[in-house]
């Protein structure tokens, strides 16, 4: 990896003067670019775009998909420094609980850090927050073996399937 991508100030300088898209979510599914920066006050835009069209990975990033995503969704983001590591944090987008229930639903904010000279991203969850599990018909949360081990451990009654 390029040494100036191994820190977020340099990571965020070169995908805004290369126009380099990424990409976060379940399957890559949400494309993002960053579309300004001032490295002084350590602020700037971030647009996204819906890429589910693409069944994963591979495809999102074959044949220049990820750059032909509609990046119309825009935020705004800082980086703080926080325990002498910088974090850049902004404001979930609408494209990623739509395209991830499991992982953006109930966050308030998406973060990218570095630390030890990789890049990371995660969540941020206000203090207090709680998470909701959405429940289908189309979602499995278990299986009988699962539920039979937790019924047996509770010394609850054996279900009748």
């Amino acid at each position: 990896m390029n040494p100036k991508k191994t820190t977020l100030d340099g990571l965020l300088k070169a995908i805004l003067k290369d126009n380099i898209a990424k990409s976060i979510g379940n399957g890559c599914n949400v494309g993002f670019k960053i579309t300004a920066y001032d490295p002084a006050n350590k602020t700037g835009t971030i647009a996204f775009a819906d890429m589910s069209k693409f069944k994963d990975y591979g495809t999102v990033f074959s044949n220049g998909n990820i750059d032909k995503g509609n990046y119309s969704e825009t935020k705004s983001f800082i980086v703080n420094t926080i325990a002498n590591q910088n974090l850049m944090r902004f404001q979930v987008p609408l494209t990623c609980p739509k395209n991830n229930l499991d992982s953006y639903s109930q966050a308030t904010a998406i973060f990218i850090g570095e630390y030890k000279g990789l890049i990371w991203d995660g969540t941020y969850w206000a203090k207090g927050a709680t998470a909701v599990i959405y429940s289908s018909s189309a979602q499995k949360l278990g299986n009988k073996n699962l539920l039979n081990t937790y019924l047996k451990a509770t010394g609850a009654p054996v279900y009748p399937y």
